[in-house]
């Protein structure tokens, strides 16, 4: 029969009964409940306070009691009618007399020498009687000013069905150009070059106006493009709808160095 120390002996002795003991999985599963143990309880202290935790702040802790808002109450003072004293009133201006005039009794004379007015002999007698001008006094017909109608400037179009055009077209255009231009001397010598915008209006009858300078380059050639474009020859003009119109155009001018 068994002893009574072999019938206590834990499982760790019988499960390392034949073993090496001093391995460490041995004082593991020794310390094993400890371990379990001391977790255990650490986890119902945290699990405690915080069930706890909002009982206790309910129980002593207390919000400070809403402060009441401050309302201004505005007083009004209402004069009563016996302070206000009432305003004198201005002296009404006296009326300016009126000028009396006198009635005088017209007297009845009789009158002499009327006897022979417009008998019909008399009337027979007159012949090519000028006739009275019954036309009110003031200024007559010949007085007044002349009206002079000042011809309407029609606002020239930018874009039409037939665009103006140079005499023999826009190679012709270039060859003016390439023949009439001068460059400046003065743009010579710094180097300018570039292009020179100039705008102009193609009239009905094919005459170049309103020449200005759009943007230039300066050293001369903004003048030089200007002259050019001025004594350019008449355009063949636009048109829209079949009406002659003026119409608004721009033409770059380029100044190259070779």
């Amino acid at each position: 029969m068994k002893t009574e120390e072999e019938r206590t002996e834990s499982l760790e002795e019988i499960v390392f009964r034949h073993r090496n003991k001093s391995y460490g999985a041995y004082q593991l599963r020794q310390d094993y409940r400890k371990f379990v143990t001391v977790s255990m309880i650490f986890a119902f202290f945290i699990t405690s306070a915080a069930i706890s935790y909002p009982l206790v702040t309910a129980i002593y802790y207390k919000p400070p009691l809403p402060v009441p808002e401050e309302k201004t109450v505005g007083v009004e003072i209402i004069k009563s009618p016996e302070e206000e004293k009432p305003k004198p009133e201005a002296p009404e201006a006296p009326e300016p007399e009126m000028e009396k005039i006198r009635f005088v009794t017209p007297e009845i004379v009789d009158s002499a020498g009327d006897d022979e007015f417009g008998k019909q002999d008399q009337l027979a007698d007159l012949k090519n009687t000028e006739v009275p001008d019954e036309r009110p006094t003031g200024t007559s017909v010949e007085d007044k000013p002349a009206v002079i109608e000042q011809p309407v400037v029609e606002t020239p179009e930018l874009i039409v069905e037939i665009m103006p055009e140079f005499p023999g077209g826009e190679a012709a255009m270039n060859r003016y150009l390439a023949t009439s231009l001068k460059y400046p001397e003065n743009a010579k010598e710094l180097g300018i070059q570039g292009k020179v915008y100039i705008s102009f209006v193609v009239e009905k009858d094919g005459s170049i106006t309103e020449v200005n300078l759009l943007r230039g380059i300066g050293g001369g050639c903004d003048e030089e493009a200007l002259r050019v474009v001025m004594e350019m020859p008449k355009w063949h003009p636009g048109s829209q709808q079949g009406k002659t119109v003026r119409v608004s155009y721009n033409l770059p001018v380029r100044f190259t160095l070779r």
